[in-house]
């Protein structure tokens, strides 16, 4: 088995593996006081609630863009199953051969899943706590990315910056023009970025020299889909299939040697 750890700003996407067959996912809400102990105890219950077990067989591998966490995951890890998880870092990403650009190491692993599983060019949509578009050329090369305000950041920057606008429950705008502050805010925060979104899109397509795939990945995928102009790929697994991939390819390169 592989145990696939993905630390992002706002949760841990974590997946097991057969094999290439993602058998269970979950997520685990970021919290940086959590001690190596409380982590590895969440995952060990969390998973084993599904049947799950980890033992001296199991494997793991992890990305991530918050540095203050690596090392206390990577403890967790090897409390877990007895090692230390394959780590993707700098080095890993010289071997890929994708060291050229500033990239976050599962940028790099979403970049290499979508070049040999999705039709190019194409532009990756992960949105989390920010919005990150990622553009992959008709090489497989990535050309450029771009960070924008994720719907629940942008929704705090509005109500704790005003003295008017209330904290609001978050829900699907069902039109542009509001009735009620409530039904304004949701209207221009998730109607808002959705514009956004097909903006920058077509700014990426334009740069690209074309586009036929738009991969969706992280939050919301169930909501923005249907308020986007662009036809979108559903993907929420996108990075732990690409951690998997990217794996499986360092291996392969190891045995090389």
């Amino acid at each position: 088995m592989l145990l696939a750890i993905n630390i992002r700003n706002s949760f841990l996407e974590l997946g097991i593996f057969d094999g290439d067959c993602l058998m269970h996912t979950c997520r685990i809400s970021t919290d940086r006081t959590r001690t190596s102990d409380q982590y590895a105890i969440l995952i060990r219950d969390v998973f084993a609630i599904e049947g799950y077990t980890f033992d001296k067989n199991t494997n793991s591998v992890m990305a991530s863009v918050l540095p203050e966490l690596s090392g206390v995951l990577k403890r967790a890890a090897k409390l877990l199953i007895g090692k230390e998880p394959f780590v993707i870092d700098e080095k890993a990403k010289e071997i890929l051969g994708v060291g050229q650009m500033e990239m976050a190491e599962n940028t790099v692993c979403n970049a290499l899943y979508i070049r040999e599983h999705y039709p190019l060019p194409a532009v990756l949509v992960d949105n989390g706590t920010t919005v990150k578009l990622v553009g992959v050329n008709e090489n497989g090369k990535v050309a450029g990315y771009a960070f924008c305000a994720g719907i629940e950041l942008t929704l705090k920057a509005l109500t704790t910056a005003t003295s008017q606008l209330p904290s609001i429950a978050f829900r699907a705008a069902p039109r542009a023009m509001g009735q009620t502050i409530e039904e304004a805010l949701n209207a221009g925060v998730i109607l808002g970025a959705a514009s956004m979104i097909d903006g920058m899109i077509n700014r990426f397509a334009s740069e690209l020299g074309g586009l036929n795939s738009v991969i969706l990945t992280g939050k919301y995928t169930d909501v923005l889909p249907p308020l986007c102009e662009h036809e979108m790929i559903v993907n929420d697994y996108l990075a732990l299939e690409g951690l998997r991939l990217v794996y499986g390819k360092l291996c392969e390169k190891a045995d090389e040697k």
